[in-house]
């Protein structure tokens, strides 16, 4: 058969076009399975280098409770701990600096949705912590809240980072929203195990101002605003000491399945009352699926002068039994993880 050599050229092109297609599909292929970062033995045997893809390395940390200061999951706490009936509950807490600079970690713990004071390997008995982590830094933190009273209880540490950071820029405030924040919850069994509520019922006494429309953005989670089912997020705020400050936190279902949630608020990370007139601190509620309601939150802003950090935490399901089992995953279909608001600025002159 005679080869028509008019047909090199075109033949040509589409081989090259080929070939430079099957590159490029190889390139991206190879790269999307890099790590972001490999840690390599140096000459010395005994340091390890990180060499690090300054493109693929993003802001985030891990968390872990385990019983012992080892990262295995043999000595994890997995999702509950059995202890005897008023018996001293410790551990340590596992905090991960997986970014390629330095952070600051602000640490503190909820015991049945209030804050409360736990005692660090140096003795100290505190609220809240500082850790400064260096790049790639891992860290292991003892704690002990003391002896835990007969029953099942929830308990969450929580690790913020960048606590110090006051900037009030848009774009910062913004990012706040659902990060900066990781936690780790599990069930405290003491003695023999008891069941938690499976249903939450509804504070008939929680206040709520307003029910939002269909078209509400929020889904599954809240929004702080300072005006009832208002679409502008709260960013920043000039007060003067000791006002009490009106807002609003938007709190929505899914739409796929009903909710119930606790609302925790923090000024300066120590927890405060969600509304001033209402008994306890922390506000519980449900909701069906679809549901946005918008509720009347207040503060006090602290007497001292500076830029101060309000921040709300949303906790799905309270008072749920997390796991089946003690090998088992939570099969709560909102989830257990709480996640922050924005941190709204209160800018005192």
């Amino acid at each position: 058969m005679k080869f028509d050599n008019r047909l090199i050229l075109p033949v040509f092109l589409i081989i090259c076009i080929i070939g430079v297609i099957s590159s490029f599909y190889v390139i991206l292929s190879h790269s999307s399975v890099n790590p972001q970062f490999i840690m390599t033995m140096n000459e010395s045997g005994k340091d390890i280098d990180t060499a690090y893809n300054e493109k693929t390395v993003q802001e985030n940390f891990g968390v872990g409770l385990y019983n012992k200061p080892i990262h295995d999951a043999n000595y994890s706490m997995r999702y509950s701990k059995k202890i005897q009936d008023n018996e001293l509950f410790d551990g340590y807490l596992f905090i991960s600096n997986q970014m390629k600079i330095k952070n600051e970690f602000l640490v503190f713990c909820l015991l049945d949705y209030n804050q409360v004071p736990f005692e660090n390997e140096n003795g100290s008995k505190i609220i809240t912590q500082l850790l400064p982590l260096e790049p790639f830094e891992d860290r292991f933190m003892y704690f002990n809240i003391g002896n835990v009273s007969k029953g099942t209880h929830d308990f969450e540490f929580f690790v913020v980072m960048k606590p110090n950071e006051h900037s009030l820029d848009e774009k910062y405030r913004r990012s706040t929203d659902i990060s900066y924040l990781g936690s780790k919850r599990i069930n405290i069994i003491s003695g023999d195990p008891m069941e938690l509520k499976l249903d939450l019922t509804p504070d008939n006494t929680m206040n709520f101002s307003s029910v939002c429309g269909p078209d509400y953005p929020v889904n599954n989670g809240i929004l702080i605003t300072k005006e009832p089912c208002s679409t502008t997020i709260w960013l920043t705020e000039n007060v003067t000491g000791q006002d009490f400050i009106n807002y609003s936190i938007n709190a929505a279902a899914d739409n796929e399945y009903p909710v119930t949630f606790g609302l925790v608020a923090l000024l300066d990370y120590e927890q405060i009352p969600v509304q001033i007139d209402h008994p306890g601190k922390t506000l519980f509620g449900a909701l069906n699926k679809g549901e946005k309601i918008s509720l009347p939150a207040q503060v006090r802003t602290p007497a001292g002068k500076g830029i101060h950090e309000l921040m709300i935490i949303w906790i799905p399901s309270p008072y749920k039994k997390l796991e089946p089992a003690p090998v088992l995953s939570p099969g709560i279909t909102e989830g257990i993880w709480s996640t922050p608001s924005t941190r709204v600025a209160l800018i005192q002159s």
